[in-house]
């Protein structure tokens, strides 16, 4: 069994028109089923310090040819402070987990991270996490 295989988003800052990034590829091991997406909303310029009505784009993709072809799916993340409810802090995570991994050999997992729009530079947008896979599910 694998356990938990990662990739580290460093943390990088997003501005320009529609700034966009892709991370990866990420190995994934014969015998994981789970891929995921972390994101730390609290890196400096993170979700947390944008305003409620801010919008990321975030696509997970998967290959089983060692990217020939990808697959996979999106979501879209707010910004703003948001309370955890399962304590008095701020949520510093969101995150996106897909399964089941196509099965093959050669299989590769990355991320594109997106905002639509113009980010000035002096308003640059923080992120930082990783990409995932594993043989159990580590929803965020």
């Amino acid at each position: 069994m694998s356990g938990f295989n990662s990739l580290r988003i460093p943390y990088t800052l997003l501005y320009g028109v529609n700034p966009s990034v892709v991370f990866g590829n990420l190995a994934i091991a014969d015998d994981d089923t789970y891929g995921g997406l972390y994101i730390d909303r609290s890196v400096p310029g993170g979700l947390n310090y944008q305003e409620d009505a801010f919008d990321m784009d975030l696509l997970l993709q998967y290959s089983v040819d060692a990217g020939a072809s990808w697959v996979g799916g999106s979501t879209n993340t707010t910004g703003g402070a948001y309370p955890d409810t399962s304590s008095p802090l701020l949520q510093t995570a969101t995150g996106l987990e897909q399964t089941p991994i196509p099965l093959g050999t050669g299989r590769l997992a990355r991320v594109t991270i997106s905002i639509p729009g113009v980010v000035p530079r002096e308003a640059a947008v923080g992120i930082a996490g990783c990409i995932y896979s594993s043989d159990t599910s580590h929803s965020v």
